[in-house]
Order: structure tokens, then C-alpha cells, then sequence
């Protein structure tokens, strides 16, 4: 099966028709991440296969939960904190061009590639911060900004929480992709249950699910919170 056939696919079970132009958004964005990969350290996955199933399809799989968490809502903005290589967020960005999308990372090469990638992809209402999300400068410029804050594998799922709370919006989401590591993830979940209140009233748990990345053995589990004050 070629990458093509992968991708449509492989999007279709996560609810996706991905049309020619996104096809070709991919393999532009599949080919330009492994020329640059041989200059920075973007991404330790290499291979084609693996990069349209365990980058792009993985970034993919958050799909229904946004559409939920956002209804009816046009030009809704979207943080990808720690975005790296542009993941989740650029995906996302290609099949919902809609979304007014700002990636976050604090290594300026990886921002050079995102901003490249953005430029390559033509993608208006898209931009490349270099910025830790935890910098009071950060925090002044996009408080409660965001419709949706999201993050893949970018810190423990407590750390991601207080991070993203300052940026998002009342009645806002933050969506945290979580990877395999059952014993990992319990850890994190009973730290969750010790979080102070101030964090815990303000945040309502909206969307738990798993999800299986088509193509691998890889089940994600989804975490959708909802900011209620």
C-alpha cells in the first residue's frame, strides 16, 4: 500500500475524507520534513510509513473530539504548545483550514521549519511562536486567547493543565494526546486528583476515549477539559 492509500485510509477511519489538495498538502509537508531532518534533529521517526501513520494520522485522531468541543464555531483559535515538527497542529491545519492556528515551541529551529512549513502550505491564519508557555511575557500577550489549547506527549498531563489554563478562554478547551503507557498515565491521573481546587473547579472533564491509530499498534487515550471560570 503506498503513502497515498495509507493516508486516505488510514484518515477515513478517524472520520476524515481527505481530498487531493490535502493529499498533496501531506506529501509536500512528508518530504520537506525529512530534507530538514537531516540538518536539525526534528524527529527521531524517519521512514515514510511511519511518519504518515505515527505523525500525521496520529495528529489526525483528536479530530472528532475538536469538531465536538467547537460545534458550529467558525475561525475558533487553536494553540499546539510544544508543537516540535508542527504536531498535532499543522495536520489539523490541513484538514480544518478554518482554524486560526498558532504553534508554540521554545527551539527556534524547530519554529524556522513550522514557519517554513506554514509558507510552503500556503496556510493563512497560521503562525510559529518561539515561547515556553509558562513566560509571564507569554501568558500577558495570549491570556484566555484560545478556543482550544492542545498538546501531544508535551509534559506530564498536570504540568500541560496549569500551563494551558492562563491561555485558554472561559467555556475554552484544552485537549491533552496522551500515548501508550498505562502504568505512566495512571501516575499521572491520581497527581490530577491531587491538583489543588483551584485547578480542579475550574476545569470540567468533557471527552475521555481511546483512540487506534490506523496502520499501528498505538492507542492513544484523549483527555478534552473544558475552563469554566
Amino acid at each position: 500500500m503506498n503513502i497515498t492509500d495509507i493516508l486516505k485510509d488510514g484518515a477515513r477511519e478517524l472520520g476524515i475524507e481527505l481530498n487531493e489538495v490535502e493529499i498533496s498538502a501531506f506529501m509536500l509537508y512528508l518530504c520537506e520534513l525529512k530534507k530538514w531532518n537531516e540538518r536539525i534533529n526534528l524527529t527521531a521517526i524517519k521512514g515514510d510509513v511511519d511518519i504518515a501513520t505515527l505523525h500525521f494520522l496520529d495528529s489526525l485522531s483528536p479530530y472528532g473530539l475538536i469538531r465536538e468541543a467547537l460545534g458550529s464555531k467558525e475561525g475558533a483559535r487553536l494553540l499546539d504548545m510544544g508543537a516540535g515538527g508542527g504536531f498535532p497542529g499543522l495536520p489539523l491545519k490541513i484538514v480544518c483550514p478554518e482554524l486560526d492556528l498558532t504553534l508554540m515551541d521554545s527551539v527556534g529551529k524547530k519554529v524556522n521549519f513550522m514557519r517554513h512549513m506554514i509558507r510552503s502550505l500556503s496556510l493563512e491564519g497560521a503562525g510559529a511562536v518561539k515561547a515556553r508557555a509558562g513566560e509571564g511575557n507569554i501568558i500577558a500577550e495570549y491570556k484566555e486567547s484560545f478556543d482550544i489549547v492542545i498538546s501531544r506527549a508535551f509534559s506530564k498531563l498536570t504540568a500541560f493543565l496549569k500551563l494551558a489554563l492562563p491561555l485558554t478562554r472561559v467555556g475554552g478547551h484544552i485537549l491533552a494526546m496522551k500515548g501508550p503507557g498505562n502504568d505512566l498515565l495512571k501516575e499521572e491521573l491520581r497527581e490530577l486528583e491531587g491538583l489543588s481546587r483551584v485547578y480542579t473547579d475550574r476545569l470540567q472533564l468533557v471527552g475521555r476515549e481511546e483512540c487506534a491509530i490506523p496502520f499501528t499498534d498505538r492507542l492513544n487515550t484523549l483527555f478534552l477539559y473544558k475552563k469554566l471560570s
